[in-house]
């Protein structure tokens, strides 16, 4: 099956309403990040024209689509800063690291809101790049590799 088409999202919606959570949440502490994620994602859902529904703590990522492939969303600063992104933490297990997780979604949509773009990769690449440290799987992820990628200055050529 082929994964949900980045260009279904209307990233400028998206984006301009990432801004605004953003903004508000400057003024709350460290402890309500999930909350603002929880928001985010909330967003990309409403902006998928019906194609992604929001997970709320489910083992298998943020979203499913209409054919039932799931998705893990990660947004992270400078991710298309340079060819690599920087660390992405995949899994904090808060203590003693288990190892690699199981196959948990189908692919991860890594978002830079300051670039204003957006990544897709598949599970499989991802899982071959992760690390395993002591409390975390991290991953660094090459851009090249990504088999979509949207930028909102592509689409306001």
């Amino acid at each position: 099956m082929k994964p949900f088409n980045l260009s279904e999202l209307n990233l400028e919606n998206v984006f301009d309403k990432w801004d605004e959570v953003h903004e508000e949440y400057k003024r709350y502490p460290k402890q309500s990040l999930g909350h603002r994620g929880f928001l985010c994602e909330q967003i990309i859902e409403s902006e998928s024209n019906g194609k992604l529904n929001q997970l709320n703590d489910h083992p298998l990522g943020d979203f499913i689509d209409n054919n039932g492939l799931y998705y893990e969303s990660k947004e992270v600063k400078n991710a298309f800063k340079r060819h690599v992104t920087p660390e992405i933490i995949v899994k904090n297990f808060r203590g003693k690291c288990l190892g690699k997780p199981g196959k948990t979604y189908d692919y991860m949509i890594v978002v830079d809101r300051e670039r204003r773009m957006i990544a897709m990769f598949d599970h499989e690449y991802v899982n071959h790049k992760m690390i395993v440290k002591d409390a975390t799987i991290t991953v660094r992820l090459e851009i090249a590799k990504a088999i979509q990628t949207k930028s909102l200055s592509e689409i306001l050529l």
